[in-house]
């Protein structure tokens, strides 16, 4: 039974390696898209480091912390983007955008600090969901990290 299924298997491999290998040599189902198809695109950051003033005891408000963000942020479809920055969203506006929030004020919770996040994603129009994830990594000893993901979408 064994000699038989390893046979099987090994057939079935063989056959998904060899047409896997020829859709790439011909790229026609890799490259091209129906007209009527449309390009999904997310836009990932992921562990951005900040050194900020964020907590509610007293001497979280005496000194600033690290914080780790990580957003991922949904486009609206589009046909292409035609390798222009003007069809999409600038990864590093965000990454500017998110730095200056955080020098803004103290936050209270990592809560507020990730909804206002996504509310800065989403006032960009081509952005259609924004998801973040506020981490504090020194809060608590016995833990790698602490914190709260924040989903919305437009």
């Amino acid at each position: 039974m064994n000699k038989l299924f390893k046979t099987i298997t090994d057939s079935r491999k063989n056959n998904r390696n060899r047409r896997h290998t020829d859709r790439i040599a011909n790229h026609k189902d890799v490259v091209q898209l129906h007209p009527h198809q449309s390009i999904e695109h997310k836009i990932t950051i992921s562990e951005l480091e900040l050194l900020m003033s964020i907590g509610v005891l007293p001497e979280e408000k005496q000194k600033q912390q690290r914080v780790t963000v990580c957003v991922d942020i949904s486009l609206a479809p589009t046909k292409s983007y035609e390798d222009n920055i003007e069809n999409t969203v600038s990864y590093a506006e965000i990454i500017e955008d998110i730095k200056s929030l955080a020098q803004e004020r103290h936050f209270e919770l990592v809560e507020t600090l990730a909804d206002e996040i996504t509310n800065l994603c989403l006032r960009r129009p081509q952005v259609i969901e924004a998801i973040a994830h506020v981490k504090k990594p020194d809060i608590i000893k016995e833990v790698q990290a602490v914190g709260c993901i924040i989903s919305k979408k437009r």
